[in-house]
């Protein structure tokens, strides 16, 4: 998979329905970075589900991200609690406690040595804490389980209700830029080609779609597995944080 480079902060992308908007997002001053994304990290690490979320901690034209994250969200946001794996770090590239060496060295780490407990481990980097300071999107998106919304389908047969552990909540607070993004490569605003030209069958919701990609997935988790309903891979390509089921 080719890597992916992005220009202009994610957090901008919210109200976004046409490409004229995309000027708006490359002028607002102390947006993110460009970033370039993980290409292959290996098969059976944390990260090798999520590789589209987190910045290449190895490619120097990455720095100026690094750097970013340092000042925006290791030293202005939030610190790491007492005892972590990514406490004194001391700057974003280019030292020995560097913040991507740290994240380097979480995309080495099999997904039993990230801790994904609220209670702290000493011994493993925190779950959160990686995608704080890893991440484009900085938290990881809850899925409709996690976010106690099940629910809210109450058809035993609708997409939400049966994949409630993989599909990314429509309304929860830490998911905005999950959407952001995914509504932005629906549209082709990363400079690819618009994931909705990819889209070919005439029943799926995302077909010819003038919404956000929020909307369709909101619409399409009410959707059942009989009859004419938008394809399950459509659901999981938009909808889901991996992309595919």
């Amino acid at each position: 998979m080719a890597t992916t480079k992005v220009v202009g902060t994610i957090c901008a992308l919210s109200a976004i329905t046409g490409t004229a908007s995309l000027i708006t997002i490359l002028l607002l001053e102390g947006g993110m970075p460009e970033y370039e994304t993980l290409n292959s990290p290996g098969s059976g690490m944390y990260v090798s589900d999520y590789k589209n979320y987190f910045v290449d901690a190895t490619k120097k034209s990455n720095n100026d991200w690094w750097e970013w994250a340092f000042r925006n969200r290791y030293e202005l946001d939030t610190k790491p609690v007492p005892g972590s794996k990514f406490l004194n770090v001391d700057g974003g590239v280019g030292k020995d406690r560097s913040l991507n060496g740290k994240c380097e060295d979480v995309y080495k780490q099999p997904k039993a040595n990230i801790n994904t407990q609220s209670t702290h481990d000493p011994d493993k980097y925190s779950e959160d804490e990686v995608w704080r300071y890893c991440s484009l999107l900085s938290k990881k998106p809850k899925t409709i389980e996690e976010a106690k919304t099940t629910d809210t389908y109450k058809t035993e047969n609708t997409y939400g209700k049966q994949n409630k552990d993989k599909l990314i909540d429509p309304n929860h607070e830490d998911n905005e830029d999950f959407w952001n993004l995914k509504n932005a490569e629906f549209l082709g605003l990363k400079g690819a080609k618009a994931k909705r030209e990819q889209v070919t069958n005439s029943n799926s919701i995302f077909y010819n779609a003038n919404k956000s990609v929020k909307q369709l997935c909101n619409i399409a988790y009410f959707e059942t597995t009989n009859g004419n309903s938008t394809p399950l891979e459509d659901v999981f390509k938009f909808c889901s944080l991996k992309g595919e089921q």
